[in-house]
Order: structure tokens, then sequence, then C-alpha cells
């Protein structure tokens, strides 16, 4: 490895050598078998698989040459195989052995660049229709067993599949997993860890829906942290955003799974409390201010914070709501630090 590496190349080259090694032990097993049963050229290639690539990893070990190491190793996936094919006689003789071969393309996908995969892919197709074309030209039948070529039927589809389906799954996987990840950082804090704005309207869109529908109080709350400038005018904007971080984290704490908090910006928070009414909801929020208030983490500068409240009525609009909700929040600053109103 090289100490530049990501950790994605590291885990790239980490998987192309340990399957080299296991292909190398398979091919010395599959070229016995071969030789074992007076099949010498054939068994020669697999043979030649495990010898060239152990040569190539020991290269590979004192040259770090990851390019030249990798382009030899689909060289060798991609024409012994085909090679094995023709001294067997073709197709059916060989159990279909060139289906080793699409390894090379795969193996090019997950190890190298998109565009030289295309590549290497059509160089496979190439290959199989040379196979087709030199069919009839190639020796009839071969000295293996009709059993041992039915296993070996059996061996290659089963091992190639698995290995396609492999890593078809991870490579699924690891894009859902992006596209997760991409949501998530799309509409949460990064600070915080909370929700950001981008989710607030559809939210509270769905909570007027639940209440109009099912006759359940639905409860906003408009947190700010009073005089929050002087955190970071006096400690630092790092010890402001801790303070944010800690404060993000107190509010996840203090509510139900069921409810939302989001953080509208600056020191600037909003709670939806989920089936709550105005007295639960004031109740709620008055926990959370003297929570804030006493909380420990912020000893060089104690951190308080007003909160207005207003809970959902039937002839409101989204935009109404909040615009309640934040003049009951200003008229809880008017009348103090530390204030709740509604």
């Amino acid at each position: 490895m090289e100490p530049g590496d990501s950790e994605e190349v590291r885990l790239q080259k980490s998987l192309l050598v340990a399957s080299s090694i296991m292909i190398a032990m398979a091919g010395t097993l599959w070229g016995s078998i071969y030789i074992a049963f007076d099949e010498p050229l054939a068994g020669s290639f697999p043979m030649s698989y495990a010898v060239a690539s152990t040569i190539n990893i020991l290269v590979y070990s004192l040259t770090r040459h990851y390019r030249l190491f990798r382009n030899i190793q689909l060289i060798l996936i991609l024409l012994l195989p085909f090679l094995l094919q023709l001294a067997l006689g073709g197709f059916i003789s060989s159990s279909a052995a060139v289906l080793w071969c699409l390894l090379c393309p795969l193996g090019a996908l997950m190890f190298g660049q998109r565009h030289h995969a295309i590549r290497w892919f059509l160089a496979f197709l190439g290959l199989v229709i040379l196979g087709g074309i030199l069919q009839p030209e190639m020796r009839q039948g071969n000295n293996l067993p009709s059993w041992l070529i039915l296993m070996f039927f059996v061996g290659n589809i089963s091992a190639i599949s698995t290995i396609a389906f492999t890593l078809l799954y991870h490579f699924v996987s690891e894009k859902q997993e992006f596209l997760t990840q991409l949501e998530t950082q799309a509409v949460t804090d990064p600070l915080t860890g909370l929700y950001n704005r981008t989710l607030l309207a559809e939210t509270l869109e769905y909570a007027i829906h639940q209440s109009n529908r099912l006759n359940i109080p639905m409860t906003l709350a408009t947190l700010d942290l009073d005089h929050f400038k002087k955190v970071n005018d006096t400690m630092g904007h790092d010890a402001g955003d801790k303070v944010l971080a800690d404060i993000g984290k107190l509010l996840r704490n203090r509510i139900r799974r069921s409810d939302k908090i989001f953080r509208m910006g600056g020191e600037e928070f909003m709670i939806l409390l989920y089936n709550t009414d105005t007295d639960q909801g004031l109740q709620v929020v008055e926990e959370i201010r003297d929570a804030i208030a006493s909380n420990p983490s912020f000893p060089e500068h104690p951190v308080t914070a007003s909160i207005g409240v207003a809970t959902f009525e039937a002839e409101e609009n989204r935009n109404q709501w909040m615009k309640r909700c934040d003049e009951n929040l200003y008229r809880a600053k008017s009348n103090g630090r530390n204030q709740v109103a509604l």
C-alpha cells in the first residue's frame, strides 16, 4: 500500500491480491485434476496461471507498481481460460471454461476504471465469438470422463454466478448507502445533527393534515438562545459551535421519537410536538428551558433560551401557524431572558 492511498484504493489493492492468491490456489488444484486424467496440456494452463500470478504478486510486493500488477492479472484471467477451452475441445468439452474470462471485465470494473472495463468486456466478447468460429476445427472430445465434465460445468457456472452476484450486490449496497447518505446530508444540519429547514414545510403540512383529519392537537415551539452572540465574542466560534452541538443533543434527549426538531439557522430552533395540546406543550418547553439554563456543559458562559409556543388552530395555514409562534417568541424575548410565551 502507498502512504497516500485512500481507504477505497487500499481495499481494492488488498482484494485484488487476496483474490489472485485464491484463484492461483484453485488453479493448482484445477490443473492437477486435468493432469491426473491424462490432459497435461489442459492442466498446464491453470498451473501456468498459478505460477505467473505468484510471480506477479512477488514483483508487485517489491515494486509497488499497482497498475502493471492489475493489468497482468487481467490478461492472465482473460487468456488462459480461453486457451484451456481450446485445449479441451471447445465449449462443451471444457465445461464452458471460457466463463472464467468474464472475471476480467468484472475485475476491471472493481479494481480499475469504468472506461477501461468496457475494453476488457469487448475483448471477452471477442474471445467468445472466436471460440465459436474455431469450434468446428477443434478436437472432438477429450480424456475427461462425462461425470467430471458435468462436475466442472456445475462448478464453473456456480462459481462465476456467485462472484458476479457478489460484485453486483456489493455495488448496489454501496450505491444505496451513498444515496442514503446524500439524502440524510440534504436534510440534516451537520453541526447539531438535527433536521435543517429543508423538511420543515413538508413536515408542518403533514402535521396540519393529521390534525384536521384525526382531530389531534399539534404544538409548535420556536426556541432562541438568549444573547448568543456574546458566547462567540467572548469564547470564540469553536466554543459557540460546541454549545450549539450540545444544545442539539439536549433537545434530542428531551423529546419523543414522533416529535421533530429543526435548526432554523444560527441559534434558533423549531420543535414540532406531535399530538400535544397547549398545556402539554408548555410543560415540555419549560422542562427544555430549565434543562438549558442548568446545563453544566456551559460553565464559562451560562446559556438560556426564550421560547414561543403555538398550538395549531383549524382555520390556520402553515405560514400563519409559524408566524403566530414567532410572534410569541418575540413576546417572550421582550419580557426578558429565559421566558416562554404563547
